[in-house]
C-alpha cells in the first residue's frame, strides 16, 4: 500500500493515507495503548524516539548520561 501511496502533506507518503486506502479492500485492528508516541516526520520527535530507545538499553544509557554531563547539558524534571 506504501509503494502506491501518492506523496501527500509535506512532500511524505503518509501511512494514514496508505491505511486509508487499505480500508476500501480490507479491514484493519487496533488496540489501546499508554507506549509514548513520536513523530518521527520531524528532527524532535525522530530524536526523541531514539533517545527513548536508547534509554531502555543501560549500556546505551549509561552512554548518553556521560555525554549529558561531560557537555555540562541540564536536565530539568
Amino acid at each position: 500500500m506504501l509503494e502506491s501511496t501518492q506523496v501527500g502533506v509535506g512532500g511524505e507518503i503518509q501511512l494514514t493515507d496508505a491505511l486509508d486506502a487499505l480500508l476500501e479492500i480490507d479491514s484493519l485492528n487496533a488496540f489501546l495503548t499508554d507506549a509514548s508516541t513520536f513523530d518521527c516526520g520531524n528532527k524532535q520527535g525522530f530524536l526523541g524516539a531514539n533517545l527513548a530507545l536508547g534509554m531502555r538499553d543501560e549500556q546505551t544509557k549509561k552512554y548518553l548520561m556521560e555525554l549529558i554531563h561531560k557537555n555540562d547539558w541540564s536536565i530539568s524534571h
